[in-house]
């Protein structure tokens, strides 16, 4: 069984969620590590940086048919983000490993995000304000 953490514009509401439609849908979760993340010019990117910046907010999938396949094209796996498997927690508490799509690119990575005194971006700082009514049955 393979599982998809997403965190931008894959997740519920976003512009490429509809690459999510037959997949499973298990409710909000959060990176157990730390990762910076950044929204660069309106996209959203977590760097390949354990240990660096917040944990990540966003939606965990059970993967059905060729989902993957479908946002591996999207996120430009392996060249551009590349794929990695992480441990999440679920809002009830339950651990999954999952995939999650970082980027490499160390000179994309700015000096303040090394540092850790970045911009704070919506979903590194913890959920939305309406994140829990948006996943209220999941909470």
């Amino acid at each position: 069984m393979a599982y998809l953490f997403v965190y931008g514009t894959l997740m519920m509401r976003g512009g490429n969620s509809y690459l999510l439609d037959e997949c499973e849908y298990l409710g909000p979760a959060h990176t157990v590590d730390r990762f910076p993340m950044d929204a660069g010019e309106g996209v959203p990117m977590v760097f390949n940086r354990k240990g660096l910046g917040k944990q990540v907010y966003g939606e965990l999938y059970k993967l059905i048919g060729d989902a993957l396949m479908r946002c591996d094209i999207l996120e430009g796996h392996p060249r551009f983000y590349r794929r990695r498997i992480e441990e999440f927690i679920t809002f009830n508490n339950r651990s999954f490993n999952a995939w999650i799509y970082t980027i490499n690119y160390g000179p994309l990575l700015p000096e303040y995000l090394k540092q850790e005194q970045y911009c704070p971006f919506l979903w590194d700082q913890g959920p939305r304000e309406d994140f829990e009514d948006l996943h209220k049955e999941y909470a």
